[in-house]
């Protein structure tokens, strides 16, 4: 509710330091949010491979 009051109100009634954390916290969620999509690829890769392991076997 906060970010959307904040989104909705003109830069010049936002304090500096309410915009400073405002951009520390959306920047940091982000990096959380990149560093969630790569571990999730990482771990589609992996899965698909022991996938492909399973099925070559299976074909022996």
């Amino acid at each position: 509710m906060l970010f959307s009051i904040l989104q909705h109100t003109p830069d010049k009634f936002i304090p500096t330091f309410l915009m400073r954390w405002f951009e520390k916290y959306t920047n940091k969620r982000l990096a959380q949010l990149k560093s969630d999509v790569i571990r999730k690829r990482w771990q589609t890769i992996e899965l698909e491979k022991a996938i492909d392991k399973i099925h070559n076997k299976q074909q022996d």
